[in-house]
């Protein structure tokens, strides 16, 4: 767990130990980016999370963090959440993900990792809690943090709770996952059975024209009373009787 209890120069120091590389990979990227937000926020378990939080932490705000090409906020407590995506450089959040680990900042302000940052230069953070948010699979997601815009002496348990909520909050995000995909699936598979199904509809109405063409008359060449005679295309050939003095019929 990080901590802003030592001197600016022991924070500058450790400053080269987050790992920004994490937010290179592609695939983890790839993973975040395609998490429906507009589910999660209507996920009234992650409302619950969040809202725990706050309370276990007697925060202000707390909101659940999903950070892959930008950040998202589907769940928030004290704040409007935001699913259409903020730029990684203004979220505290990146630094929770960049730090693998708990990250507990009392004086926003004072600390080397976050004090240029937005939402701290401009006064909306003054103080920050954050827990990574990682997969089953161990894939980084996010974060859960809690904050204030005050400084705030966070309690010593208080990142152990937050990581307990998480659990909760991992399996939701992952459930709701796995109903996205199998609705997609089925989607799919419901298109590709309404083709195998039913031919396109253009074929139909190219054959209802192409019948009832066969079966409307067309003027032939004059008959033997000087007027032009009707010859059904369906008589196609030219037909001759014994014993009648019909025209020949063009085809």
């Amino acid at each position: 767990m990080i901590d802003d209890d030592a001197s600016a120069d022991w924070l500058d120091a450790v400053e080269p130990t987050l790992d920004w590389t994490v937010f290179a990979d592609p695939a983890r990227s790839a993973i975040v980016e395609g998490l429906d937000c507009v589910a999660l926020a209507k996920s009234a378990t992650l409302q619950r999370v969040v809202d725990l939080a706050a309370a276990f932490a007697e925060s202000k705000f707390a909101q659940i963090s999903l950070i892959g090409d930008a950040q998202y906020v589907p769940v928030a407590h004290g704040i409007a959440p935001s699913i259409e995506g903020t730029p990684i450089p203004d979220s505290l959040c990146s630094v929770t993900m960049a730090a693998g680990q708990s990250v507990v900042i009392g004086d926003a302000a004072r600390h080397a990792w976050v004090r240029d940052l937005f939402p701290v230069a401009s006064g909306q953070v003054g103080s920050y809690l954050g827990v990574p948010l990682r997969n089953s699979n161990g894939v980084m997601l996010g974060a859960l943090c809690v904050y204030n815009d005050y400084t705030t002496v966070w309690p010593n348990h208080l990142a152990g709770a937050l990581q307990d909520l998480l659990t909760f909050a991992a399996t939701e995000i992952e459930q709701i996952a796995t109903i996205d995909a199998h609705e997609h699936s089925l989607e799919q598979l419901t298109i590709a059975i309404q083709h195998i199904v039913a031919p396109p509809r253009w074929s139909s109405r190219t054959e209802s024209k192409s019948s009832a063409a066969i079966d409307q008359p067309t003027l032939a060449a004059t008959g033997t009373s000087g007027h032009p005679s009707i010859t059904p295309r369906s008589q196609s050939q030219s037909v001759t009787s014994p014993g009648t003095d019909w025209p020949q019929l063009q085809t």
